[in-house]
């Protein structure tokens, strides 16, 4: 995309703090730092809008720091946002109510929240919890779309 900007990372935030705390937490083992390496969300700017591209896992751990940046996204931005998730390997019911909580704050401003790219993964749960037909999801990103 021309002239997009891309930002990446955590928003700055009490979110954020919360994040680092959090972060540092031990697990037997693994540091939650390790969950953060794995997940990551890149923000483009552009002109209709901003979209959202998660890698990796949304879970109880990651989905709160999605949801600060969808937050963001909300403030900063007045056209639609759409979220790519054709790199999440794992998405759970923490990361559903956040999309949803996204997708009502946006209608109630009448703007949308779509999601332009999904994977298998994602597809499966987006179409159980039948969220796939109010987020506008398309199939996965890796199978033959049907004409």
């Amino acid at each position: 995309m021309a002239g997009a900007a891309v930002a990446s990372g955590r928003p700055a935030s009490k979110a954020a703090d919360c994040i680092e705390f959090v972060t540092s937490l031990d697990l037997g083992g693994a540091l939650m730092a390790d969950v953060f390496e794995l997940f990551r969300v890149d923000i483009v700017d552009d002109t209709g809008g901003v979209t959202l591209r998660v890698r990796g896992d949304l879970d109880l751990a990651t989905a709160p720091v999605l949801g600060e940046h969808l937050r963001s996204a909300t403030e900063d931005h007045s056209g639609d946002v759409d979220v790519d998730l054709s790199e999440v390997d794992f998405l759970d019911s923490t990361a559903l109510d956040v999309l949803v909580a996204a997708h009502q704050r946006l209608r109630a401003a009448d703007r949308r929240l779509t999601v332009s790219s999904v994977s298998t993964f994602a597809d499966k749960v987006l179409k159980i919890s039948g969220l796939a037909e109010m987020l506008d999801a398309p199939a996965p990103s890796d199978e033959p779309v049907a004409d």
